[in-house]
């Protein structure tokens, strides 16, 4: 009910089309915790609005918050590379694929916050913004 009351209110706001939240999409809206509470649904809502290139929202414009939404490891998926426990299965593992995954859920953990996220990988800044480019997270 609030992800619609923003849809419709930022919408208005913004003087655009009302897009349609994809069944998916809103599944992954409602099962997220939003430890920033109504005000992280609101600015999600609004960045997906902004971001969006048609009258569809779907999981793909989902940020990668929303998109890695169980705490539990066998659960955690991320776009452009699958299910982390697929991953985890793989004999062989892509490090780039590695890397993507541990950068997304370092991300994930500081809640976005890229000093913090640097600090944790033990890498610089400079270095984590590079790698996020590179992996596209930055996108969503």
């Amino acid at each position: 009910m609030l992800a619609n009351y923003f849809l419709n209110k930022i919408v208005k706001d913004l003087r655009r089309e009302i897009p349609v939240i994809s069944g998916d999409a809103m599944k992954y809206l409602m099962e997220y915790s939003y430890p920033g509470n109504i005000r992280e649904l609101k600015n999600m809502i609004e960045r997906m609005v902004i971001l969006c290139n048609d009258r569809n929202i779907d999981v793909e414009d989902l940020p990668l918050e929303i998109k890695m939404k169980s705490d539990t490891v066998e659960n955690k998926t991320v776009i452009g590379v699958g299910p982390l426990k697929n991953i985890l299965e793989q004999e062989i593992y892509a490090l780039d694929e590695v890397e993507k995954v541990v950068i997304a859920m370092a991300l994930q953990k500081t809640r976005w916050n890229k000093q913090e996220t640097s600090k944790l990988l033990g890498i610089g800044r400079t270095t984590l913004y590079e790698k996020i480019r590179k992996y596209g997270l930055d996108t969503k």
